[in-house]
């Protein structure tokens, strides 16, 4: 995938900050992040993976084929990595939705967006299994086949994630100068099946803030003050090819 520029100005808000918002399937997570679709770019691998399988109705339940099924994963994981890659080489805010049930994969990406410069926020969607697991089935027999997931998956996916709640929490460092697995906030966003307006409107509201607030890690703090003062305009200024391919790797 060819890279597009994207330049923005680096006094524009919302510069070097990414909000994770995690769930498991069906949790919620399009509709919480939705209202932010106008201000920042939003990542989520079931997008490419949700296009593709309906384009070619690939099945992805578990009588799908695996090699395909397999093969559409990557393609989808290459596809949002080229998206990561424009976005933070123009230091674009993102929303990036994932399930957040792979502790150490979310620790690597979040380790990658400190080394270029970005503050990191998580909100995490606590939802009523229940209610997922009626959304999920929902899916499978409704217009949005192509997002079946098995419901053994899903369960498995609440308890892990349940567990994680704490690491991530552990996360929270007053001192962004330290270590790499650092957040700024994490936000605990009960789902016990709708979402109302007033949850939608709070989130919403944390989510600007992040954003708008000035840029705490160190590292985009040097960022900002070398494009300033060089008239530099992206991250592909700051940093030569082989130091960003080193921190893209991170991003698995």
């Amino acid at each position: 995938m060819k890279l597009v520029s994207l330049y923005e100005s680096i006094n524009d808000k919302g510069i070097l900050k990414a909000l994770f918002v995690i769930g498991i399937t069906a949790s919620g997570k399009s509709v919480l992040s939705k209202p932010l679709n106008f201000f920042a770019r939003h990542l989520d691998i079931d997008y490419p993976q949700e296009f593709y399988s309906i384009k070619n109705d690939i099945d992805l339940g578990i009588n799908g084929d695996s090699t395909i099924k397999r093969n559409l994963m990557k393609h989808s994981i290459e596809i949002t990595k080229a998206q990561l890659k424009s976005y933070t080489n123009n230091m674009l805010p993102i929303v990036y939705n994932t399930t957040g049930v792979n502790l150490h994969l979310i620790k690597s990406k979040i380790e990658c967006l400190r080394a270029l410069g970005y503050d990191v926020g998580i909100i995490h969607i606590n939802a009523d299994l229940n209610n997922v697991l009626k959304r999920a089935k929902a899916r499978r027999y409704g217009n949005n086949k192509h997002r079946h997931v098995p419901e053994t998956f899903i369960q498995d996916s609440y308890k892990i994630l349940q567990l994680n709640a704490n690491e991530y929490k552990a996360m929270v460092a007053s001192d962004l100068n330290s270590t790499k697995h650092i957040i700024d906030f994490y936000k605990v966003v009960q789902n016990n099946g709708y979402m109302g307006d007033e949850t939608i409107t709070n989130v919403y509201k944390l989510a600007m803030d992040f954003f708008n607030s000035p840029v705490k890690n160190p590292v985009g703090k040097s960022i900002i003050n070398k494009i300033r003062n060089d008239n530099l305009k992206s991250l592909s200024d700051v940093f030569n090819k082989s130091e960003l391919d080193s921190i893209y790797t991170l991003w698995k």
